[in-house]
């Protein structure tokens, strides 16, 4: 997991805090997981690497994301195991007025995605669920 925002990395590691309470081995680019080690550097070896181990990808959506080359790749790279049975991603919206609905897709890159509405969480949802 990883953030981009100030407000997406409080949220990535209260979540990663409460998942690892519950008994998951959670990835983070700062720390790692029992699997695979921390992001090192420029590289994305060990974020590839841990999408090819993880059941879940958990994606925080934002601009900031969507804006990121890097994080466009990730996202490539998680979606294609997705397509593929191998993981199941889960979006997280950091930011209520960039969330999908009925009405409008997210756009740029992220509107290739499926991302549908009733799937999503969002900042305010997920800290009243936990």
């Amino acid at each position: 997991m990883r953030a981009l925002q100030a407000t997406g990395k409080t949220l990535v590691k209260m979540l990663s805090s409460m998942l690892k309470a519950r008994g998951f081995d959670v990835w983070t680019y700062d720390e790692g997981s029992s699997l695979v080690g921390p992001e090192q550097g420029s590289s994305m070896a060990r974020m590839s690497e841990a999408i090819e181990v993880a059941e879940y990808v958990i994606v925080f959506i934002s601009r900031a994301y969507r804006d990121s080359y890097k994080c466009k790749l990730e996202g490539k790279y998680a979606q294609g195991r997705e397509r593929a049975g191998l993981a199941t991603i889960i979006y997280v919206m950091l930011e209520e007025a960039f969330c999908p609905d009925e009405n409008h897709q997210v756009d740029g890159w992220l509107g290739n995605f499926y991302i549908p509405f009733a799937c999503t969480l969002t900042v305010t949802s997920l800290s009243h669920a936990f």
